[in-house]
């Protein structure tokens, strides 16, 4: 019955426009209080012989749509959003500068631990180049064939790789052109390395084959 009299008062509406259904019964904006927001679909439901639920759904979606255009229109729930507005946005901001604050840190951070292990493999560097004075008495020990000169220099810690002076020889290039295959022998069970070159890319070997020395070359062989 509630249903059949909206449809009446529409009908009667000179408008073509109140809280229930068209003439023809079609959908229709609900009040002129809405200002025609939301539109509100309303069908036949009831007078086909419906539940009715259709209707209800609809005043109740009209219900809100007036409490929404009320709220917006009071100046005071205005200022009230328009502050929450501007709550949220402050709260937004400081987040946003938290999350670059703490991301500047952490490239700070990881700039100086970069720069500090490049600091510890320096000094790692620094403390494994041997001492030039000790270098200096094993390449004589070797010059003068002096295998316990040898074995003291490279007990104080000698280095039998590490290429020296402008020719960037090694023990081992020394050690080539000397006559006794006992410091050689020794050298190379010691570390080193005679596939080194030089600055001109010779190898231990190389120096022998040139330098005449061939019981030497036999255990610089690559």
């Amino acid at each position: 019955a509630f249903c059949e009299a909206m449809a009446s008062k529409a009908k009667t509406n000179p408008n073509g426009r109140s809280n229930g259904l068209n003439a023809d019964g079609s959908l229709m904006n609900v009040g002129n209080k809405l200002s025609d927001k939301p539109s509100i679909r309303l069908w036949k439901d009831r007078l086909a012989g419906g539940s009715g639920n259709a209707m209800k759904e609809a005043l109740t979606d009209a219900a809100m749509g007036i409490a929404y255009e009320e709220e917006k229109s009071d100046p005071k729930k205005e200022k009230q959003l328009k502050a929450l507005a501007k709550r949220r946005e402050a709260e937004e901001y400081r987040k946003a500068m938290e999350k670059k604050e703490k991301e500047k840190l952490i490239a700070e951070r990881e700039k100086k631990e970069k720069l500090e292990q490049e600091k510890k493999k320096a000094a790692a560097a620094a403390s494994s180049k041997p001492d030039p004075f000790i270098q200096k008495r094993l390449i004589e020990a070797i010059e003068q064939g002096f295998l316990k000169g040898i074995k003291i220099a490279v007990a104080d810690g000698a280095s039998v790789t590490a290429p020296m002076g402008d020719s960037k020889w090694t023990a081992l290039h020394y050690a080539a052109l000397c006559s006794k295959g006992i410091i050689v022998s020794y050298l190379l069970k010691a570390g080193g390395d005679k596939n080194a070159k030089d600055r001109h890319g010779q190898t231990p070997y190389d120096v022998a084959l040139s330098r005449g020395k061939p019981h030497i070359r036999e255990f610089l062989k690559p």
